[in-house]
């Protein structure tokens, strides 16, 4: 239940709304509950993972994300994968240093990233990326008793695979 309110919150302090596009980055135990729960909600999902077992298996979800990117494959393979300048909602679900840095250049101007994971480095930020293409940076570690009943009913009226 940890892990689903974690990435449950995410999703919802980062805004999106039904139609918008946000990607996961990092599909393990977090990342492969929120291609469901957001895919539920409405929204237009990308998997990204450097592996190629997570993309594989985030395909076979009762909620498969629109797309599956393998990260190796570069940024700009991604944005012209993704299209639109990116995606409105970047949500990092690993610690993997370089995933922050691949998370910020394929969100796009007016987006929003949220950092989950926790890197084992500092990480460094371009605040050109927050300025010049206005990105709004959050983070989240827990969710509160509203965000976990929500979370629930969700699960009850959609169902998802964990």
């Amino acid at each position: 239940m940890c892990a689903g309110t974690t990435i449950y919150r995410a999703i919802k302090i980062s805004g999106a709304q039904p139609g918008q596009s946000i990607a996961f980055v990092g599909i393990g135990a977090l990342g492969h509950l929120g291609v469901q729960f957001a895919k539920s909600m409405g929204l237009r999902v990308v998997a990204v993972d450097a592996r190629e077992e997570p993309l594989k298996m985030a395909k076979t979800l009762k909620y498969p994300p629109d797309i599956t990117i393998d990260s190796n494959s570069g940024v700009q393979t991604a944005l012209d994968t993704i299209g639109g300048g990116g995606v409105d909602v970047c949500v990092v679900c690993t610690h993997v240093d370089q995933a922050f840095t691949y998370g910020l250049d394929i969100t796009r101007r007016h987006g929003v990233f949220v950092a989950v994971g926790i890197p084992t480095d500092a990480i460094p930020v371009q605040i050109s990326h927050l300025v010049h293409r206005d990105i709004t940076l959050k983070g989240t570690y827990m969710s509160d008793t509203t965000s976990a009943k929500e979370m629930v009913d969700l699960v009850v009226n959609k169902g998802k695979k964990s």
